[in-house]
């Protein structure tokens, strides 16, 4: 899992836009943002604007701080790298559909 602790997200239905939306499979979601440290132990290499100079706390909790400043693209790179590496070949890393995330963030 590299250091990425994962939720199972149970299937169900919810509002959205006052229209009821069915999630048919459950999925499991990050249950917290990847860390500057995650991003740069998979992909060699770390975006964030708030790092080392700019960060004002220790090397330490900035590399706990999650990453950001990174495009789609970057995102897309950093999943194929998860999948590379993989050590569980049944299991496919990728980002949530809107649907999925909405349902998430409603469902705790």
């Amino acid at each position: 899992s590299h250091g990425i602790e994962f939720v199972y997200i149970p299937p169900g239905t919810f509002l959205r836009g006052g229209q009821s939306v069915q999630i048919t499979r459950g999925y499991y979601i990050a249950k917290y943002e990847i860390t500057q440290k995650t991003w740069k132990r998979i992909r060699n290499t770390n975006t964030s604007e708030f790092q080392g100079d700019k960060c004002r706390f220790s090397e330490s909790e900035c590399e706990n701080l999650p990453v950001e400043n990174v495009s789609w693209m970057d995102v897309q790179a950093f999943l194929r790298s998860l999948n590379e590496q993989n050590p569980n070949p049944g299991t496919l890393y990728r980002l949530p559909t809107e649907a999925e995330w909405e349902y998430a963030a409603r469902t705790g």
